[in-house]
């Protein structure tokens, strides 16, 4: 891991601590290079303390998503619920967004309890029969319309059954519902 010099002086973005920023930003390039570690957030939030709301709320953003990523969801879940509310009280619309993004991919509803889903029954197999079809095509990369010429079926009810796809299996993307699908199948 390389080590980032400690700046000796002189105040950095609004906290003035370069201490702060030094420990996101090891933190950042740990999530990027794959190593997205807990113990990073958990340090960069104790050198931002707690007068440093919008900066807390986001790094308790990553915080979620590393805790998810380490198969500690119920932690996970309890620090996006803080984040997100916080986000709401700032009005801070684009960290609200990608709370409730990963929100979705914690399985929680906007009330922030799990979704309603059986342990034994996947995600997957919530989908309707119609809606199995429509993913399988999606997977292959179809587009809407590509799938409702395949389905006999106009595009928007194509869009209508991605939409609702997307919604439960708690994917943004075609590309993570197709990923989900996969990891259910194998």
């Amino acid at each position: 891991m390389p080590v980032f010099p400690r700046p000796v002086s002189g105040p950095v973005g609004i906290s003035g601590d370069p201490g702060s920023w030094l420990a996101r930003a090891e933190a950042e390039y740990q999530r990027l290079i794959g190593l997205n570690a807990a113990a990073g957030w958990e340090k960069t939030l104790a050198e931002f303390g707690p007068g440093y709301v919008y900066e807390t709320a986001r790094t308790q953003w990553r915080l979620a998503e590393a805790l998810a990523g380490s198969g500690r969801p119920r932690e996970a879940a309890d620090v996006c619920r803080a984040a997100s509310a916080t986000a709401a009280e700032l009005r801070a619309k684009p960290l609200r967004a990608a709370l409730d993004h990963l929100a979705r991919r914690l399985g929680l509803d906007a009330g922030g309890s799990r979704a309603a889903v059986r342990d034994d029954e996947s995600s997957v197999a919530a989908l309707t029969r119609r809606e199995r079809e429509v993913l399988r095509l999606m997977s292959r990369g179809l587009s809407n319309r590509q799938i409702g010429e395949e389905l006999f079926i106009t595009t928007k009810t194509a869009s209508v059954h991605v939409s609702n796809i997307l919604a439960k299996l708690g994917a943004a993307t075609r590309t993570e519902a197709a990923a989900i699908a996969r990891a259910e199948v194998t």
